[in-house]
Protein backbone atom coordinates (compact mmCIF):
# COMPACT_ATOMS: atom_id res chain seq x y z
CA UNK A 1 0.00 0.00 0.00
CA UNK A 2 0.89 3.68 -0.38
CA UNK A 3 0.10 6.58 2.70
CA UNK A 4 -0.48 9.89 1.47
CA UNK A 5 -0.95 11.86 4.66
CA UNK A 6 -4.12 10.61 5.75
CA UNK A 7 -4.94 8.32 3.24
CA UNK A 8 -4.13 4.65 2.17
CA UNK A 9 -3.92 3.27 -1.41
CA UNK A 10 -3.62 -0.29 -2.15
CA UNK A 11 -3.51 -2.41 -5.55
CA UNK A 12 -4.87 -5.36 -3.68
CA UNK A 13 -8.49 -3.12 -3.39
CA UNK A 14 -8.65 -2.35 -6.83
CA UNK A 15 -6.20 -2.53 -9.92
CA UNK A 16 -5.25 1.20 -10.51
CA UNK A 17 -6.76 2.67 -13.47
CA UNK A 18 -4.91 4.66 -16.19
CA UNK A 19 -5.92 8.09 -17.08
CA UNK A 20 -3.06 8.57 -19.97
CA UNK A 21 -1.01 11.32 -19.49
CA UNK A 22 1.12 9.35 -16.85
CA UNK A 23 -1.83 9.47 -14.44
CA UNK A 24 -3.31 6.25 -12.67
CA UNK A 25 -6.54 6.36 -10.08
CA UNK A 26 -6.17 3.83 -7.21
CA UNK A 27 -8.73 2.95 -5.15
CA UNK A 28 -7.97 3.91 -1.03
CA UNK A 29 -9.65 4.65 2.01
CA UNK A 30 -9.17 8.17 4.28
CA UNK A 31 -9.65 8.68 8.02
CA UNK A 32 -10.00 11.43 10.25
CA UNK A 33 -11.51 12.13 13.62
CA UNK A 34 -14.41 14.39 13.90
CA UNK A 35 -15.67 15.96 17.46
CA UNK A 36 -19.30 15.09 17.92
CA UNK A 37 -21.73 15.83 20.44
CA UNK A 38 -21.78 12.18 21.80
CA UNK A 39 -17.05 12.74 21.94
CA UNK A 40 -15.31 11.71 18.99
CA UNK A 41 -15.67 10.00 16.02
CA UNK A 42 -13.60 7.72 13.68
CA UNK A 43 -14.72 8.54 10.21
CA UNK A 44 -13.20 5.93 7.41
Amino acid sequence: YRAVGRSFYSPDIGRPQRLGEGLESWCGFYQSIRPTQMGLSLNI
